[in-house]
């Protein structure tokens, strides 16, 4: 239940950010979701970080699910990452290039940070 609801949330949120990027006349390069994919890592770090290294986690079991399953599962979305870059391929090679190089660059540094300020924020939390 709390993977599905955390799920609906998360791809509604997609969604609407997508749509806002869209509606900003960015719609020649997937902004939205390097955006949705870049807050999902640095959220899911920051998650993982606060509940790995906790003697008793600060959250429960049922909001790590929402949170990491449903929300960061349903929010981020490689799937969709995949099939834009292969759209942009058959255009434009070398946004499609530049497009992994991005994404993948950006979610690894996203989920570092995040990983860091979990660990800083377990540290103040006790």
């Amino acid at each position: 239940m709390w993977i599905g609801a955390g799920s609906a949330i998360g791809g509604t949120a997609r969604f609407g950010i997508d749509q806002l990027f869209i509606g900003m006349g960015l719609d020649w390069f997937p902004w939205g979701t390097l955006a949705v994919n870049a807050v999902g890592s640095w959220l899911i770090g920051l998650v993982a970080a606060i509940t790995m290294f906790a003697e008793r986690s600060a959250l429960p079991n049922h909001i790590q699910q929402f949170i990491i399953g449903g929300f960061c599962g349903g929010f981020t979305t490689f799937s969709i990452l995949s099939l834009e870059t292969l759209q942009l391929f058959e255009s434009y090679p070398h946004l499609a290039a530049a497009n992994i190089l991005v994404t993948l660059l950006v979610c690894l540094l996203s989920v570092w940070s995040g990983y860091l300020q979990g660990k800083r924020l377990k540290d103040v939390l006790g």
